[in-house]
Parts: C-alpha cells; sequence; structure tokens
C-alpha cells in the first residue's frame, strides 16, 4: 500500500491502540529505488541501501498533529527499544513547531519521532511518529520474514500498552 506521506510503496502491518483513534503500526520500505541511478555502472556504488522499518503510533481522524499523544509514544519507547538494538539514532526532522516543541518535552532519544506529521495529518487526516530500523542491504528472504516476525511480536506488546493519563493543564 502507500506509505502514510512518503509516496513510496510499503507493506504495512497493523493493529488497534488501546487509545481511541490510534493504532500502533509498522511500514517496510526498500527505499533503494528513491536513489536508484539512472545509468548503472558496474564500478560505482551499490544503489540497494536494505529494507527500512518503521514501528510507531499512527493516528487517524486528525486535521492537525497538534494533538498528537507524545506521552503515549514515549511510553512505548522502553517496550521498542528493549525488543531491539538497531534502532536508528538520529534527530528526525520535524517541520511543525508544535511537533519539534513536544519532541524534547518528553526527553525522546535521538531516533524517536520520525513519521509523519502535521502536513499529512492536514492533507490525509493521519500523523504518525516513531522509530526506524534499517534492515542490512544483503538480508535474505528468510532473515527478512524472521526480522518482520519480530516486529509483529513488538506491535503485540505495544498494543497492550495502556496510554498514560494526560495531565490537565493547570492556569495560574
Amino acid at each position: 500500500m502507500a506509505s502514510g506521506g512518503s509516496k513510496a510503496w510499503v507493506a504495512r502491518i497493523q493493529m488497534p491502540a488501546p487509545a481511541a483513534g490510534y493504532v500502533v503500526a509498522a511500514e517496510i520500505e526498500d527505499a533503494s529505488a528513491r536513489s536508484w541511478p539512472a545509468r548503472f555502472e558496474p564500478d560505482g556504488p551499490n544503489p540497494v541501501t536494505g529494507p527500512r522499518v518503521w514501528v510507531g503510533l499512527r493516528q487517524h481522524g486528525v486535521d492537525g498533529s497538534e494533538g498528537f499523544n507524545w506521552d503515549y509514544l514515549a511510553a512505548l519507547w522502553p517496550l521498542m527499544r528493549s525488543s531491539r538494538n538497531d534502532w536508528m539514532a538520529t534527530r528526525p526532522g520535524l517541520p511543525a513547531a508544535h511537533d519539534r516543541a513536544a519532541w524534547p518535552r518528553i526527553g525522546a532519544p535521538l531516533g524517536l519521532g520520525y513519521g509523519f506529521g502535521h502536513r499529512e495529518a492536514t492533507k490525509r487526516s493521519v500523523c504518525m511518529f516513531g522509530a526506524r530500523i534499517r534492515l542490512p542491504a544483503d538480508i535474505r528472504l528468510g532473515n527478512l520474514v524472521d526480522e518482520l516476525q519480530e516486529v509483529a511480536e513488538l506491535l503485540l506488546t505495544m498494543a497492550a500498552q495502556r496510554p498514560p493519563r494526560r495531565q490537565a493543564k493547570t492556569t495560574a
């Protein structure tokens, strides 16, 4: 199916989350085609990069990402982190100011916060944030199936995690 916002084709695994309007999900994409050279040279660099797996929360029925529950994503991170040690550890680009402000507020580690936010929510009524894994370019199909089975098991664990209660804003 089409990705949440990158216009790439992905395989998606998803299940309902215990929070209304959310699903826990994974999208698996081979991004190699994006950078495939117009003309392949035998001595040139190998354009195959290996599948990329995004895991996180997708929120449906929204017209912006202002209401995304970043605290819920932060509560899921310990489950995600303990499931594997190969999460990408680069800072996500968050174009919307409210998403950039939420990211440090939750104490997000590098790598948590990848996805599609405000721009996609205004176009498609969906936003999603999570973390990514880059699988090896030479992964064998059987090993890819094993990896995706592990990701599906992680989603089951994540779907059992109730979101934290949002704290009411206090006014002085």
